[in-house]
């Protein structure tokens, strides 16, 4: 599952790209950029600034990173926004079939988890599995 690629001639391994936080925590920071600009578009500077971060570059741009990957918030022309699926979690009773399904979309967006779900579809095997 991590990426090849050739350094020196010989295959270098590099683990695979994920959030830098988990599902619950990226709800929490889009409902923090919800609080400011509900669905308004707007630069990544500033989402960066509404989660407490100076920049875009470091934690700021990990933060924003993570948002993208679960599928919370969206790009369009330069700008972003909270997507369908983050308004969904944010605004649908806890109990809704809707809150639900979206919970799931955003589980699986990120790549590695979307692959991890396919290769194991009944059960994660253990660490020592995955880490080998």
């Amino acid at each position: 599952m991590a990426e090849e690629g050739a350094k020196n001639g010989k295959k270098v391994f590099r683990s695979p790209n994920h959030p830098a936080f988990d599902l619950e925590e990226a709800i929490s920071k889009a409902a923090t950029v919800y609080e400011k600009e509900k669905r308004s578009p707007t630069t990544p500077k500033v989402i960066a600034k509404h989660l407490g971060y100076n920049q875009t570059t470091g934690p700021g741009g990990r933060a924003i990173s993570g948002l993208r990957q679960y599928g919370l918030i969206e790009e369009s022309g330069g700008h972003w926004r909270i997507s369908d699926t983050g308004f969904a979690i944010l605004h649908y009773p806890e109990d809704s079939k809707e809150r639900r399904d979206a919970i799931k979309r955003a589980a699986l967006s990120p790549t590695l988890f979307r692959e991890l779900r396919e290769q194991y579809p009944d059960a994660l095997p253990s660490d020592e599995t995955l880490t080998a």
